[in-house]
């Protein structure tokens, strides 16, 4: 049976939601019908490990959700089932990570840059996500996440809060009105709703607007681009190898090295 746990902000009235998720999604929804932001986090175990992965803090106009980062060589792993078995050890001698699970599933992370699982593979400690498994590499520590076991975050704020976010592959999807909206991400996407103003970073996560009002700020290497705005709002984009597309009625400049660029019909 899931298990959830629901934090509060610490007054009424718009907010700063600040989230840093790893590998987990954001689901924001912003209202004006909405006077105190709450934060939901949803457990697909019936074991708390996993929803205790997820710190929230409410700090006045703020609302902090954080994941944890390791610095050390500690590790981190919620897994209660790997290819039909159950964990039996876990264990990290110095920097190195050693899992032994199941009946035919070895997971190791033995000093070097490479962690395997499954069917997938991932260079230089950052993310995997084979066989049903997904792994996820910040600082020293590591998070070993296993099918069917996830953690939904979900945020309800009055409109015209602000957002800041950081993820390694997690995405954010936002439904309503945001002031400010900064994000940081490696491979998650971004979807935002209707924005004052934006400035989105990522390196391969494809970044979705569709109703910008004032101004927005888009840099990705290998995402593709779509923005819708006012007539007055101004877009600047550059991209890597993404396309780009945006509504012709706003003041834009895109720049892209080999990606496709197409100005279209303003909704």
């Amino acid at each position: 049976m899931p298990t959830s746990r629901t934090v509060t902000a610490g007054q009424p009235g718009v907010i700063d939601l600040i989230a840093d998720v790893g590998s987990f999604d954001l689901n924001v929804t912003a209202d004006p019908t909405i006077g105190t932001a709450q934060v939901l986090i949803t457990s697909s175990s019936d074991d708390d490990a996993l929803l205790n992965l997820v710190d929230v803090e409410a700090s006045g106009g703020a609302l902090r959700i954080t994941m944890p980062h390791g610095g050390t060589s500690t590790s981190v792993v919620q897994n209660s089932r790997v290819g039909g078995g159950v964990i039996q050890t876990a264990s990290a001698q110095g920097n190195s990570t050693i899992i032994q699970s199941g009946r035919d599933v070895n997971i190791s992370r033995a000093g070097g840059m490479n962690i395997q699982i499954g069917d997938g593979n991932v260079q230089n400690n950052v993310f995997i996500d084979g066989g049903g498994y997904s792994v996820s590499q910040s600082g020293g520590g590591v998070v070993v996440t296993g099918p069917g076991e996830t953690v939904t975050v979900t945020a309800w704020v009055p409109a015209g809060s602000n957002l800041t976010f950081t993820s390694l592959s997690g995405d954010l999807h936002v439904e309503g009105g945001l002031k400010i909206v900064g994000t940081n991400t490696n491979a998650g996407d971004v979807n935002l709703d209707h924005v004052q103003d934006a400035d989105v970073r990522t390196v391969s996560g494809d970044v979705r607007i569709r109703n910008l009002v004032r101004s927005a700020d888009v840099r990705t290497g290998s995402g593709d681009v779509k923005v819708h705005g006012h007539n007055d709002a101004r877009l600047d984009v550059r991209t890597g190898s993404g396309d780009i597309t945006y509504s012709r009625n706003m003041s834009c400049s895109p720049r892209t090295v080999s990606g496709d660029i197409n100005a279209v019909a303003g909704r």
